[in-house]
């Protein structure tokens, strides 16, 4: 007659595997998560303040019917020194919310271009 120990420490193996690979992916599915929030919140960001800059060099604004720099979570400073643009883009994102709890994070972005000789306006 078996003592059935085996089949009973194999029982314990696959549980102790379940529970060890559901709590690696309540880890990292969150950890995934959050890095993809703060890559595309720093590539929109970088994106407005370059598209800015530039439009500001060679227009000496940004004109209003533009559609590509304006995104209304993203709040953009441009500041005009000499022959430098220097476009700043800032957007709070959240990276990880649990509950009521979240982890707020600001990712700054700034992209610096030369005003164009044959800019079009002041």
């Amino acid at each position: 007659m078996s003592s059935g120990r085996p089949l009973r420490d194999s029982g314990t193996a696959l549980i102790e595997m379940t529970v060890a690979g559901l709590v690696a992916v309540m880890v990292l599915l969150p950890t995934v998560h959050a890095l993809a929030t703060l890559s595309d919140a720093r590539a929109r960001a970088s994106v407005v303040a370059h598209d800015t800059a530039a439009l500001v060099a060679r227009h000496g604004s940004v004109p209003e019917n533009h559609g590509s720099v304006v995104d209304d979570d993203i709040a953009t400073e441009v500041v005009i020194a000499e022959s430098m643009v220097e476009a700043t883009s800032r957007v709070d994102v959240v990276l990880l919310s649990v509950g009521g709890a979240e982890v707020r994070v600001s990712v700054t972005e700034r992209a610096r271009t030369l005003i164009s000789p044959y800019r079009s306006g002041p």
